[in-house]
């Protein structure tokens, strides 16, 4: 019988080999670890890290493209670490300007061996990558038009920001935006394409919304 690690990949149509099955383990072990000390999840979410967050990041595969991915405000490295190991051959930065955190980022690099990670400890306005990404991702840091702003230096012209909006009725102290679909829209410039999804992801009762941001093309 599949681990529900393995049963919550397989609902959501992903397919994992046995070393990221070990990857994607390994890291929930390690922010089990770290977590007293660096705060990298909420205490109530300890007994639900696989449904709440592992399979939550993932989710978003579907609208993640091209081979270069920026996750800002990476936090504990949700959603970019379980992106990383689910797309190990893409280049995969974690922006987070926690040092405290990014010691935890640099580590979870290190013991899981993701040779795709690189861990930035800058604010987003002081970063310039050196080649822009196709992809920018953001899960529970802030309004989609605070995000955008952020972060539209970090994207290609025809890259796309993919952010998580709404994590479930049940997790509203961890969501930023929540609310209708208007109201994650809210301060975003005309000239932005947007497009919302909803996803159920396993184990959780309720469906977490994502929003797909890119400038509109002529």
């Amino acid at each position: 019988m599949a681990n529900p690690l393995e049963a919550g990949l397989i609902e959501l149509g992903i397919a994992a080999g046995e070393q990221q099955l070990e990857q994607l383990d390994g890291y929930r072990a390690l922010l089990l670890k770290w977590n007293n000390g660096t705060n990298l999840v909420s205490r109530r979410d300890i007994q639900r890290l696989v449904p709440r967050h592992l399979l939550d990041s993932v989710s978003v595969l579907p609208w993640v493209r091209g081979d270069r991915i920026i996750d800002l405000g990476s936090g504990g490295g949700l959603p970019g670490l379980p992106i990383a190991i689910m797309r190990p051959q893409a280049q995969v930065t974690l922006l987070e300007r926690s040092e405290k955190k990014c010691r935890f980022l640099n580590a979870c690099v290190r013991e899981l061996g993701l040779d795709n990670v690189q861990v930035i400890g800058l604010d987003a306005e002081l970063y310039r990558p050196s080649a822009l990404n196709q992809t920018l991702v953001s899960r529970a840091v802030a309004p989609p038009a605070k995000i955008w702003a952020l972060g539209l230096h970090l994207l290609s012209r025809d890259g796309c920001m993919v952010l998580h909006t709404h994590i479930g009725a049940d997790d509203h102290a961890d969501d930023p935006v929540g609310g209708n679909e208007e109201a994650v829209s809210t301060g975003l410039p005309a000239g932005v394409q947007r497009s919302h999804h909803s996803v159920a992801i396993p184990g959780l009762p309720t469906r977490h919304e994502v929003l797909i941001l890119e400038e509109t093309r002529y």
